[in-house]
């Protein structure tokens, strides 16, 4: 009988994905890195045996663990199509990462940053292809794509690598710094704007974090934050008064309210227990507004998420869902800043605090690298005990 491995990183697995997710523009298969994320993670899915000993707040993880499973549960029989639900990235897997964590599969810090360094590396040379077509119109559409998929999952990720900056190595500074530089211009390009919000919040609690906490001289606290004064006074001036196309799209699409319809239709169609339960992870919602939008009958049609990410969350797991993820945060991040945390543990509860931040723009879970370093960091937060010194791999 051959034997699989259950033992392999899931971080390597993730990582080939998320190169094969960024390669996907080019060749047209729209599920392919899905599927790869699918394939291993139900081989893993069968040792779900969350060993949480060595965490504090045990209780809070154990809930929402239990939580999750109930939606889960309760999804496969809202939806007739099982492999939506099973391979949509917004749906069965990016919730049910929360099993992947125990301490045999616990990845070393150093490792995961290694990771992030080769996709990185790959995100940057994909993305010069795009510096020399997004100014083409034919090429606006696969442009977007890049950037709401392969640019969030791997510019988000790179932003992990940035905030924990003195883990790195010189070449995977440069390298993460790169690649973020990247993603920025191509959302103030695109004007994307709940990725420039991620992104600019990102950089400044990394510079808050390295330049100012770390430092102890009042000397270096005072020209690091009069460098961030002036470059944010900058940014501003540039924006309304430059006529660059940079910004040409950011100023169009600067107030447009582009979910407030879709936003209203989730209330009306929400109501009671559907608040506080959710319709769990296939559930859905009337939108005629969308219908009339696409349709020349407006005939109603239904959705199964919301761009809005605490309105998704209690859409698949209600108020319950949303208190405890909400909940488990905060606690790793209390635990972080005012329990003695270690470098890394203080690091990541940044990462955490842009995640919670980005919840009411947008937020929507999503089943990339970037979702699994959100567990990781709440994992991390919450250990028992870690090393106080820069270096805590396990």
């Amino acid at each position: 009988m051959i034997k699989i491995n259950l033992d392999i990183s899931i971080v390597w697995v993730i990582a080939i994905a998320g190169i094969v997710m960024t390669l996907q523009t080019f060749c047209s298969l729209p599920y392919l890195h899905y599927l790869i994320f699918g394939i291993y993670y139900f081989l893993f899915f069968f040792k779900m045996k969350t060993s949480i000993a060595d965490l504090e707040y045990r209780l809070l993880i154990k809930l929402l663990s239990y939580w999750t499973f109930f939606i889960l549960l309760i999804g496969f029989f809202s939806q007739s199509e099982l492999f939506e639900i099973l391979f949509y990235p917004y749906l069965f897997l990016p919730f049910s990462l929360i099993f992947l964590f125990n301490k045999k599969n616990t990845i070393d810090i150093k490792h995961i940053l290694k990771i992030l360094f080769v996709c990185n590396i790959v995100y940057i040379l994909i993305s010069f292809y795009y510096l020399l077509n997004i100014f083409n119109f034919v090429d606006y559409i696969s442009c977007v794509s890049f950037i709401e998929y392969s640019g969030k999952s791997m510019v988000y990720s790179a932003l992990f690598a940035v905030i924990l900056f003195k883990l790195n190595t010189v070449a995977q500074r440069l390298i993460s710094i790169l690649a973020v530089i990247l993603g920025l211009y191509f959302a103030l390009i695109l004007g994307r704007r709940s990725m420039i919000f991620v992104i600019i919040l990102s950089l400044f609690f990394s510079f808050y974090y390295n330049c100012i906490l770390i430092y102890k001289s009042k000397f270096l606290k005072f020209l690091f934050g009069g460098i961030l004064l002036f470059s944010g006074i900058g940014l501003i001036y540039l924006f309304e008064n430059s006529d660059s196309v940079v910004f040409e799209m950011l100023k169009s699409r600067m107030n447009r309210d582009s979910r407030s319809g879709i936003v209203e239709e989730f209330y009306e169609d929400f109501s009671g227990f559907d608040y506080i339960l959710g319709r769990g992870i296939g559930g859905t919602f009337e939108t005629p507004y969308t219908a009339l939008g696409e349709s020349e009958n407006g005939l109603s049609s239904y959705r199964n998420g919301i761009e809005t990410g605490y309105l998704d969350l209690i859409l698949k797991g209600g108020i319950c869902y949303l208190f405890l993820l909400v909940s488990i945060c905060f606690v790793a991040i209390y635990r972080a800043f005012f329990q003695k945390g270690s470098y890394a543990q203080k690091g990541a509860a940044f990462f955490l605090l842009v995640f919670l931040c980005e919840l009411i723009p947008n937020g929507t879970f999503l089943f990339t690298l970037r979702f699994y370093l959100l567990w990781y960091a709440v994992f991390l937060c919450l250990k028992k005990e870690c090393s106080p010194s820069i270096d805590v791999g396990e």
